[in-house]
């Protein structure tokens, strides 16, 4: 929670699959110049537990978060 606290844009996805909506968002937000901070939960130790607290917060376990807080 404190990282999207923290940020005005965060981004939660998962760089070991192929999203093509994840790298559309990356991209939008790239090219429009908007500061986001990308977490690839498969790239930090507590991501399994973010990705939990996300599913509880959104009410669905798989898939990209883009949160703006």
């Amino acid at each position: 929670a404190r990282k999207i606290s923290e940020y005005r844009s965060v981004i939660f996805s998962s760089s070991s699959f192929f999203c093509s909506y994840c790298q559309k968002v990356k991209g939008l937000f790239s090219n429009l110049g908007v500061p986001v901070n990308v977490t690839e939960l498969d790239e930090i130790p507590d991501g399994d537990e973010i990705q939990e607290f996300l599913g509880k917060k959104t009410g669905q376990r798989t898939g990209m978060r883009s949160l703006f807080p």
